[in-house]
C-alpha cells in the first residue's frame, strides 16, 4: 500500500505511465461534492487505465459510479490518496479490453450519455451451489439472498445496505467456498 498527496489528474497520469493495477482511494469531507457526509472514493485501475470509479457515503449509501463521478472528483485538488496494488486475475484479463473500451467510449460521450453509460469492473455474481443460509454469517446471508445472476455488485450493495468493499470481500469468501462464481 502506498500513499500519495497529489491532485487526481497528476496521480492518474503517473499510475498510467507505470501501468499499475489496483485500487486508488481517498475520503472527501462533507460538502466537497455537495454531500452531507464523508464520502469514500474508490477508483479501480487495470494496467494504468481507469476501469471503475465509485462514490460511497460513510453510511454505506452509494452516490454513484462511473465516468460522471470520476469527472466530479477530477477538480477537487490535492488530496491524500491511498493506492493498494492488486494482481490481475486471469478471468478479469479477458474482459480488460471490454472494460477499457467502455471507459474510453464513455469518456468521449456527451454528459447526457454519461448518465446512462455507467460501468462496473465487477462481473455479475451467480450461485453455483445451493447452500442453507443458516450456516453462513449475516453478511453472506444478505449477499446470497440477493444473488440472482442479474444484479451487479453495486446493486447488491445498495439493496443489502452493505458497503461495496464488504460485498466484495463477502463475494470473495463465497467464491473461495465454491458457492458463487463471479
Amino acid at each position: 500500500m502506498s500513499e500519495y498527496r497529489l491532485d487526481l489528474k497528476t496521480l492518474l497520469t503517473m499510475l498510467e505511465e507505470l501501468q499499475q493495477t489496483g485500487w486508488l482511494m481517498t475520503s472527501l469531507p462533507p460538502q466537497v461534492l455537495g454531500k452531507q457526509e464523508v464520502c469514500l472514493v474508490r477508483i479501480e485501475l487495470v494496467r494504468g487505465k481507469v476501469v471503475a470509479c465509485f462514490l460511497q457515503g460513510e453510511s454505506g449509501r452509494s452516490y454513484g459510479s462511473g465516468l460522471q463521478v470520476l469527472q466530479g472528483i477530477m477538480n477537487v485538488g490535492e488530496r491524500r490518496w491511498t493506492y493498494e496494488p492488486q494482481a490481475i486475475a486471469s478471468s478479469s484479463s479477458q474482459s480488460l479490453d471490454l472494460l477499457q473500451s467502455s471507459y474510453q467510449t464513455s469518456a468521449a460521450a456527451s454528459d447526457a450519455a454519461n448518465e446512462a453509460n455507467t460501468f462496473s469492473a465487477f462481473p455479475i455474481p451467480k450461485r453455483t451451489v445451493s447452500l442453507s443460509l443458516q450456516y453462513v454469517d449475516r453478511n453472506s446471508r444478505k449477499v446470497l439472498a440477493l444473488i440472482d445472476g442479474q444484479r451487479s455488485v453495486e446493486k447488491i450493495a445498495a439493496l443489502s445496505g452493505l458497503a461495496i468493499p464488504v460485498v466484495l470481500s463477502t463475494l470473495q469468501e463465497l467464491t473461495t467456498l465454491g458457492v458463487v462464481t463471479a
